[in-house]
């Protein structure tokens, strides 16, 4: 209840009532002239005899200054807000004691008056019991001793009383009964009772009470009381039904300056009570008084728009708050406390509203911040309520703009927690959005404007995540990558999580050489992770490995050779091996494919199939290299318990040509192999590799029968280390060597030895001239002799032996011209007349040119021959890659034939005879090796090596090679 304002007021009215003329005229004083006539009055009270008659007049002037001052100081008090500080209780109580003494010397009608005072007095001095017992004895006494006007203010001070009691119904009568009465302002108790009547629950008495007050001018003549008493009644209107006719009651009855005033007031009341729709009609009354200020009309408009919202008619209040909005923005607002208060009842018009809508808040709400935020854009708390209120609307796109601009203001206001708060709001809303942009934008814009915030990394890492929904695999990496790598203590939390989703987009990326590298690189930044990642490092290699493979098998097993083998399984172990096995086979890097079976063979626990593997690949790679021990050593681990023919004579060829005895495996080869051609070149192969050949052979004869042509080789190659005539007479006649080249050289032996008799025969016959008898017996003897040597070439011819033929021709020719020779040497018989010596020696000539011309014959087919290129060149080619012991043999052969010829035949085979041998020599020959151990598929440095070996003789060799070649040539991998 207003009471407070009204009651110091009506005090003040009361107290002058009771002093009346004397205290009027004592209110002009001012403290100071208050202390001066005190000070005076008591100087001269002091000096006065205790009968003198003034003393009494003094005594109560004094009375009446004591109480004067005690109201000035109380009023100074009061500003002062302190108790008795200026002395007012102890005036009163001087100004009782003298009241008291100069009672008995007043007049009648002057004691009431006095009595009237001093129970005031005793009031304010707290002493009610004494004061309502001198307005009792008024009463009491009533008009018959008291002017009607003292009367009358004892009814007013009982009512009081009660009043303060709050026993209004008892002040009420008093009231009442005081207005009977002669009292200086009547308007008092009319306006006391009017207020009994509010408080006793009687509202349109009350106001009827003001109401009657107000019209009546004799009542209203102070002007501070009709303002008081209209603003009062503007105040009590409320209580009862306010229309637009009670509003223009309520502006006829209110003096012309208070007008604006009562209608606010009326206004604030109607609200106050929750008569919204009374308070809107008293606002616009309001705003239509003149000298409204824009800072008056943009309160009212607020005003306005605050109780359409609280009558729930919240359209009508989005509507009015905007036209609020709008007169700030047209009229503006001095930069004084008023416009901050009117900002406030702006901004609380929308927080209130948010209170009321907090847990339901609807879309006129979120449209009052932004009305509100678009005139006071700086406001930062304003702009994060009304991202909250768009985030439970679920309004994303507007929320996230409102937590943006948030935290912005909070940026240039430097509000780390509400920046903070609001980067962090744009991100939760995003992300209860699902709305993949805004999520982005809301992670990235957190990222951009707070790289150091709390939540940085958490946020990179939602980033990343969603960029990975969104198939941006590279992006994903990339912030991911990052978060890993970072050195921020902050980022430890996340780096793992973060280190497993980079590979993952990498794997999505199929950037298998990024997968490797990054994988070996977090293995190292996670330890404890490292086995996981370098897993992953492996099979990012075995990935690449088939895309590069396809361009270049290097480059493929280049990439190979950098899989991380620490952890590894052992079947990761096998499986990386055997590629790498593989690639080398296919690169033909015999080295690299070496090592890389040695390194599956150091696995432990390999499968039996995997170390059979393995020792294949080594002893392959020791076959490319010529390294035959080693093949050998492991071709035998690779040979089961029970070995094949096939098993047999692999060992045995290894085993030979790496120099260790092979006899063994050969032997045991011929128990198992079923080919009588391929056991006959191995029984072969046995006799020319031993020391003992005929003793070898003959072991194997039997069976080296069946093969005449392996056995005439083996014979020759037999008899040219170890000359037999009877072994070789053995085999010709048992068995059909004899067909054959190397049985025909044998064969040729013989009749060369028989050919070389003869002719050492046929060339020590001479002509024995001593007598005719013994000349003609030498003569016959010489002819024989030719014949024979006819024979002979008939029998070389028959033979089509090339050899035998140059030999018989050559010493046919040569007997046949040393014949002619011999026979014109001969002395002419004595007794010859010189006609008769004449006819001799023509008749002896005839006969003998018959010989020179047939050696001419015979020398004309010794050229023949020699110009047989076909018998030259595989004469030349059997010298040139005979082994020494079998060259020696066809060397005999041609010094025979060239010491019996002459001229170009003798020229030919002399040159034959110089043929160097193409036996090569060892460094040759470990050229020839060394280049295919470099290159082993290249099959002109096989050819090369084979046909070195083949001169050497080295049969075993040249097989292998020529075996060798032919799966080259097939595309075999050897």
């Amino acid at each position: 209840m207003r009471m407070t304002m009204r009651n110091v007021y009506f005090s003040l009215m009361l107290a002058i009532a009771l002093l009346g003329t004397q205290m009027v005229h004592a209110v002009k004083m001012d403290h100071k002239t208050h202390d001066e006539l005190i000070n005076r009055l008591e100087d001269t009270l002091a000096s006065m005899a205790k009968n003198a008659s003034e003393r009494s007049p003094v005594m109560f002037r004094l009375a009446g200054l004591y109480a004067d001052r005690a109201r000035l100081k109380e009023m100074e008090e009061v500003e002062r807000k302190c108790s008795n500080c200026l002395k007012a209780k102890e005036d009163r109580q001087k100004a009782v004691q003298y009241y008291e003494v100069t009672l008995k010397d007043q007049s009648k009608e002057k004691q009431g008056e006095v009595l009237i005072q001093l129970a005031h007095l005793e009031s304010l001095n707290s002493k009610d019991k004494k004061s309502q017992k001198l307005f009792h004895q008024i009463l009491n006494a009533g008009t018959k001793v008291y002017s009607s006007r003292v009367v009358g203010l004892a009814h007013l001070n009982i009512a009081e009383d009660f009043f303060r009691k709050a026993d209004f119904k008892t002040a009420l009568k008093h009231y009442e009964k005081a207005q009977a009465y002669d009292l200086p302002d009547p308007a008092l108790p009319r306006y006391r009772a009017a207020w009994c009547e509010l408080n006793l629950g009687h509202e349109k008495q009350a106001i009827s009470g003001i109401k009657n007050i107000l019209k009546n001018p004799e009542m209203v003549k102070d002007v501070s009381f009709h303002e008081d008493a209209s603003n009062d009644l503007a105040t009590l209107l409320p209580r009862a039904y306010v229309g637009n006719e009670q509003i223009q009651e309520l502006l006829s009855l209110s003096p012309e300056s208070k007008r604006k005033e009562n209608l606010k007031t009326l206004a604030e009341e109607c609200s106050r009570l929750g008569k919204k729709g009374s308070a809107i009609l008293a606002l616009q009354a309001y705003s239509k008084e003149p000298g409204f200020s824009s800072t008056e009309q943009i309160e009212t408009q607020i005003q306005i728009a605050q109780l359409q919202f609280d009558m729930g008619k919240t359209d009508l209040a989005q509507k009015e708050y905007r036209d609020a909005l709008n007169l700030w923005k047209q009229l503006g607002c001095r930069k004084d406390e008023a416009c901050k208060d009117i900002k406030i009842r702006y901004r609380n018009f929308v927080t209130s509203w948010n209170k009321l809508k907090k847990s339901r808040p609807d879309q006129n709400l979120l449209q009052a911040y932004e009305d509100y935020l678009s005139v006071f854009s700086d406001d930062l708390e304003m702009t994060h309520w009304a991202a909250l209120t768009a985030r439970t609307l679920n309004d994303a796109p507007k929320g996230v703009a409102l937590f943006r601009r948030a935290a912005a203001l909070a940026k240039e206001q430097r509000n780390a927690k509400m920046f903070e708060g609001s980067l962090l709001g744009e991100i939760e809303l995003a992300e209860k959005s699902k709305n993949k942009d805004l999520m982005e934008a809301a992670y990235t814009h957190y990222i951009n404007e707070n790289p150091q915030g709390d939540k940085i990394w958490e946020t990179r890492f939602a980033r990343a995540a969603l960029w990975a929904a969104q198939k941006k695999y590279q992006q994903a990496f990339s912030e991911y990558h990052n978060i890993v790598t970072a050195d921020a203590k902050a980022a430890k939390k996340y780096q793992s999580s973060a280190a497993d989703a980079a590979l993952d987009q990498l794997a999505r990326l199929n950037d298998h050489a990024a997968l490797q590298a990054r994988s070996q690189e977090y293995a190292k930044i996670l330890p404890q992770k490292s086995s996981q990642y370098l897993k992953v490092a492996r099979k990012a290699v075995l990935n690449q490995v088939p895309v590069l493979a396809s361009g270049s098998l290097k480059q493929a097993l280049d990439k190979l050779e950098q899989y991380p083998q620490a952890g590894a399984s052992k079947d990761e172990l096998v499986k990386f091996h055997k590629n790498r096995i593989l690639l080398s086979q296919q690169l033909k890097d015999v080295a690299r494919a070496e090592k890389a079976a040695w390194d599956l063979y150091k696995v432990k626990g390999l499968s039996s199939d995997d170390n059979a593997y393995a020792i294949g690949v080594i002893a392959w790679a020791a076959e490319l290299k010529l390294d035959f021990k080693t093949a050998f050593l492991y071709q035998k681990k690779l040979t089961p318990k029970r070995p094949s023919a096939d098993d047999e004579l692999k060992l045995a060829v290894l085993a030979e040509l790496a120099g260790l005895n092979s006899y063994n495996y050969y032997s045991s080869y011929l128990k198992k192999e079923r080919g009588l051609k391929a056991r006959n070149a191995v029984r072969a192969n046995l006799v020319k590799n031993s020391s003992h050949p005929w003793k070898e052979l003959s072991k194997h004869l039997k069976d080296l029968k069946s093969s005449p042509d392996i056995l005439a080789a083996v014979a020759l190659d037999a008899y040219s280390r170890q000359p037999s005539d009877s072994q070789i007479r053995k085999l010709l006649k048992t068995t059909r060597i004899a067909r054959y080249p190397e049985g025909k050289t044998l064969e040729r032996q013989f009749t060369l030895r028989e050919l070389k008799k003869f002719d050492r025969e046929i060339g020590k016959h001479r002509l024995n001239s001593r007598n005719d008898r013994l000349l003609q017996a030498s003569i016959k003897k010489r002819l024989q002799l030719l014949h024979t040597a006819d024979v002979k070439v008939k029998q070389s011819l028959r033979a089509k032996d090339w050899s035998l033929q140059v030999i018989t021709l050559a010493i046919n020719a040569r007997e046949n011209e040393r014949l002619q020779k011999d026979l014109l040497a001969l002395p002419p018989p004595r007794g010859l007349n010189k006609t008769q010596l004449a006819q001799y020696k023509k008749l002896l000539f005839d006969q003998s040119e018959v010989y020179r011309r047939k050696a001419a014959n015979i020398s004309e087919d010794i050229n023949a021959l020699m110009e047989r290129d076909k018998d030259l060149d595989g004469l030349t080619l059997a010298l040139e890659n005979a082994s020494h012991p079998v060259r020696k043999v066809l060397e005999k052969e041609l010094t025979l034939a060239r010491d019996l010829t002459r001229g170009n035949a003798k020229n030919r085979l002399s040159q034959l005879l110089k043929l160097p041998s193409r036996q090569p020599s060892f460094q040759e020959v470990t050229v020839a090796r060394n280049a295919v151990r470099e290159d082993p598929f290249d099959l002109s440095k096989t050819a090369r090596l084979k046909e070195l070996e083949a001169q050497r003789g080295e049969e075993t060799m040249v097989g292998y090679l020529d075996a060798r070649m032919s799966a080259m040539k097939k595309g075999a991998k050897l």
